[in-house]
């Protein structure tokens, strides 16, 4: 097949239009979602690599604010873009142009618990675009919701403390998984489907310990962001 009816590539468009509109400098912090994004990545772009998602916006925020032009920032999935949050906040208070795409991930946080070798794969995957879809959603509105009451010369602070907040509570997410793996698996040095019920359901019964906290939000609660100021009774 000659070049000429070669078939062009979702990668060839998406680098083709990228140079078009001078997008070639990329930042970012990535992971394994980007990585059919970054193989064989041009030689007439440039990659910066931010050691974590914060300080990725923010560098793309700052080499926006220089050049006075858009920056293409790639994180990684939802929770790279929760990460980098409150800079992303900071960026949209300034009235930043940043374009921000993030890879598709989606993590349950009990309902794999119910999934066994006979589950139907459609009904797997639907489930997974589906939580995945609304974990998103959820994470950026909560976020947001944190920083509404904020005042603008304090964000860069609060970004800091809500960065710092978050890795202590993965780190704590990651720490009481494996302990639950553990005392499903025991010292097995083979694990199973049936091992992973009770790390699954454990995170679920704690996920769920945020309803309360998020039942006594007013109903309007950050609408003012939405409506400059204006929120409606």
């Amino acid at each position: 097949m000659s070049d000429k009816t070669k078939a062009l590539t979702v990668w060839d468009a998406t680098y083709s239009l990228l140079r078009k509109l001078g997008l070639t400098t990329v930042f970012g912090n990535p992971g394994s979602t980007e990585q059919p994004f970054l193989k064989n990545f041009p030689p007439d772009f440039e990659y910066v690599l931010g050691l974590q998602e914060a300080t990725a916006v923010a560098m793309a925020d700052g080499f926006a604010q220089a050049t006075g032009k858009p920056a293409l920032l790639n994180l990684h999935t939802s929770g790279g873009t929760g990460n980098g949050m409150g800079n992303i906040m900071t960026a949209f208070l300034n009235k930043t142009p940043l374009i921000i795409t993030a890879g598709l991930t989606a993590v349950f946080t009990a309902a794999p618990a119910v999934f066994d070798i006979d589950t139907s794969y459609v009904l797997i995957l639907g489930s997974l675009l589906a939580v995945g879809f609304f974990r998103a959603a959820h994470y950026v509105a909560s976020t947001a919701i944190a920083f509404a009451e904020v005042r603008p010369e304090e964000v860069s602070r609060a970004s800091t403390l809500s960065t710092v907040i978050q890795q202590i509570s993965l780190s704590f997410g990651i720490s009481f998984a494996g302990l639950t793996l553990y005392a499903s698996a025991g010292r097995s040095s083979h694990f199973t489907a049936a091992q992973f019920i009770l790390p699954f359901v454990s995170l679920g019964l704690v996920t769920a310990l945020a309803v309360p906290v998020y039942t006594r939000l007013a109903a309007q609660a950050g609408a003012h962001m939405r409506n400059a100021g204006k929120v409606s009774p």
